[in-house]
């Protein structure tokens, strides 16, 4: 067994660059208590970097705040700088308790490192063995076969989980050599939970069986990664020639091999940072996008996202939500977000929308059926319904357009017309609007 020691440790961080500071996910159990002590004893070695500790209080248990406190006394006792948040968990729809903690966890991670810092967590060997064995079980491809990353981004800084080399045993003995205390949370026991069952009742079974078991677990992880950067690689030759800006063109993807399509279209999703559907759904739905008709503008749709045809071209968006029914005053000055829908900027050039407008109690509205326009320059005024049609924004994009009034009268629609009256002269300083959407 590869005994863990803070010389142990030094070594792995010493294959990567030395962080402003380290950030170390701090739960205050076994784990994540082995990785903090082992760490903080090699203050001196790591200076200038700085060590640091978050603990995330999830609320989950009665004894949460309980658990603050004691890896508040156990940071002081390491002479370690603890920053302690309180969320929320909230499931989404379809999302577990244990997958939403994650979700917010991770959300506080990114809040809190920045750029030249290192998240440290404590994931160890069999938690890999476990994560390999869980998305085998629930049919992952290669990508979801190789486990989890030893280094990766994480927002502006990095994260780093230097404890995969060694097993849940070697960190329990450096504990107890050092006489710590850690708290356990009465959640792991639950062989309700996947993850705890696999813990509790396979992976023992298994290990006494085939000793080895976790260590050629990890090794498959590995070899997975490599396979994986590979089907990534050949998917970027692929993107050169399908891609048309962030847009597949179906015909030059119709010439791929099936295998090619679906592990082209895979890429470019997690490429978005959205989760591809099961192989199932994916194979399903590229067919029905590469051989509708002409007319039809078929959808490939799952819980993660959407890939919607329109003519010859595939475009990828996350769910979308519904336009909301109300209006948003807006006085062209600060940024408009609209939740769920985009961004809308007013700035300032040569052209555009009139300039005193700027200051004037606007509205932001989204479609309701009935509208018109007449544009600059034109005599008559046309259905917004016509003028979309004929322009060349994709269905789902059309009804997500947002429309400018002053009082009752539609003045802009979105950042492609601007109706009569309210355009400033080619060559006098107006208002460019920029919309941009979500997805």
């Amino acid at each position: 067994m590869a005994a863990f020691t803070s010389a142990a440790l030094q070594r792995t961080l010493q294959r990567y660059p030395l962080p402003h500071r380290y950030w170390v996910a701090f739960s205050g159990g076994r784990d994540s208590l082995a990785l903090l002590h082992a760490l903080s004893k090699l203050r001196p070695q790591l200076a200038p970097a700085t060590i640091h500790a978050i603990h995330v209080d999830h609320g989950l248990q009665a004894v949460s705040a309980a658990w603050a406190e004691h890896a508040v006394t156990l940071c002081k006792a390491l002479q370690v700088e603890l920053t302690v948040r309180q969320v929320k968990v909230r499931p989404e729809p379809g999302e577990g308790v244990e997958a939403a903690a994650r979700r917010v966890r991770y959300a506080v991670f990114q809040q809190v490192v920045e750029a030249g810092d290192c998240l440290l967590t404590a994931h160890h060997r069999d938690d890999q063995a476990e994560t390999l064995l869980l998305r085998l079980l629930r049919g992952s491809g290669v990508h979801g076969l190789q486990g989890m990353p030893e280094e990766r981004t994480l927002g502006a800084g990095r994260l780093l989980r230097p404890l995969l080399g060694f097993p849940r045993s070697a960190l329990d003995s450096y504990v107890r050599e050092q006489g710590l205390e850690w708290v356990e949370d009465p959640s792991n026991a639950e062989l309700e939970a996947d993850r705890n069952y696999l813990r509790h009742v396979v992976l023992p079974s298994m290990c006494k069986r085939w000793p080895a078991t976790t260590q050629v677990l990890t090794a498959t992880a590995g070899r997975m990664s490599e396979a994986a950067e590979l089907l990534d690689e050949l998917a970027q030759q692929d993107w050169q020639v399908v891609r048309a800006g962030d847009r597949l063109v179906v015909e030059q993807l119709r010439r791929l091999t099936d295998a090619r399509q679906r592990n082209l279209l895979r890429y470019w999703i997690r490429r978005r940072g959205l989760l591809p559907p099961t192989h199932a759904r994916l194979a399903s739905g590229l067919e029905a996008l590469l051989t509708a008709g002409e007319d039809r503008q078929p959808i490939l749709e799952w819980g993660g996202g959407a890939v919607r045809r329109y003519r010859q071209h595939l475009y990828l968006t996350p769910p979308l939500s519904p336009p909301p029914k109300g209006e948003y005053r807006w006085d062209l000055c600060e940024e408009l977000v609209v939740s769920g829908m985009g961004r809308l900027q007013a700035m300032l050039g040569v052209g555009g929308l009139r300039i005193d407008l700027q200051g004037k109690r606007l509205c932001v509205r989204f479609r309701r059926g009935g509208e018109r326009c007449r544009l600059a320059g034109e005599g008559h005024s046309r259905s917004l319904k016509k003028l979309l049609q004929a322009s060349a924004l994709p269905p789902w994009q059309r009804e997500r357009l947002p429309l400018l009034y002053l009082d009752d009268t539609l003045i802009a629609i979105g950042d492609c017309w601007i109706c009569e009256g309210f355009q400033a002269s080619p060559e006098k300083d107006g208002i460019h609007l920029r919309w941009d959407p979500e997805g």
